[in-house]
């Protein structure tokens, strides 16, 4: 089995080995990949060490490792909304939620690559979940523009951000609502729900079409359009601004 890791701030995962495919998910600075295969010398079709999820990024913007780094204990976060790091001495700039493999000490070798960073690390390990952490960490993407695959303070979709939120907090979703919706406890109501806990909406079909992170009582936030803060209800997401309906709620799950 080959490795990978992503060495650029964000790279794209594409459905197929196309640029005018569409992006499915994003790999962040750090993140490691299985390489399925190599296609043209261009592209590698990769399956996420974090998630599972499989798609197509260029060989270009990731690095083949070793599975000493692929399996690197050491896994902390980038907490700054824009981390600043040294890559061969080089300043590089890196996105929230980015992965320092291998870090100890603010150095990471990645074969003959050497990587500095001076900030502090979030280690998801070590942190007490509690509603005024959880509550700050969803308001750093407040006013994220919504993109369709995205997983960063720069763009993200719904299950991009929970799934990053949670990561914050030491818990690793998967990627897609739906699948996210299997994971945790089903709790019978909105009314049972904790900051924190995930609600899922579905479509007419019943579908999990979508997904946001409960704040308090009543109010979620959640990726559509933006990262924002709406009513939730029984029935589902309302609007705070034009007070209408726009999601079905299917489920509430707690996590922790």
């Amino acid at each position: 089995m080959k490795y990978a890791i992503c060495r650029v701030p964000v790279a794209p995962i594409r459905i197929s080995a196309l640029h005018e495919t569409e992006m499915s998910s994003e790999l962040l600075f750090g993140e490691c990949a299985e390489i399925l295969e190599t296609i043209n010398s261009e592209w590698y079709h990769i399956s996420c060490q974090h998630d599972g999820y499989t798609g197509f990024c260029q060989a270009s913007q990731l690095l083949e490792v070793g599975e000493s780094i692929f399996n690197a204990s050491s896994k902390k976060l980038i907490r700054e909304w824009t981390g600043s790091l040294e890559w061969n001495g080089i300043p590089i700039h890196v996105p929230m939620g980015s992965m320092m493999t291998g870090m100890e000490n603010g150095v990471a070798r990645w074969n003959e690559n050497v990587i500095k960073y001076s900030g502090s690390l979030w280690d998801p390990a070590n942190i007490v979940r509690h509603p005024e952490l959880i509550k700050k960490l969803a308001m750093e993407y407040f006013n994220t523009a919504y993109l369709w695959g995205a997983r960063t303070v720069y763009g993200a979709d719904c299950s991009g951000f929970t799934q990053m939120i949670c990561r914050f907090l030491g818990i690793n979703l998967p990627r897609d609502a739906w699948q996210q919706e299997r994971i945790g406890e089903k709790l019978n109501s909105v009314a049972d729900a904790k900051c924190g806990d995930l609600a899922f909406f579905s479509d007419v079909k019943g579908k999990i079409i979508h997904v946001g992170i409960i704040l308090d009582p009543g109010k979620i936030i959640h990726a559509s359009g933006r990262v924002r803060i709406d009513k939730l209800t029984e029935a589902g997401i309302i609007n705070h601004e034009t007070g209408l309906q726009n999601y079905t709620l299917a489920s509430v799950r707690s996590l922790f």
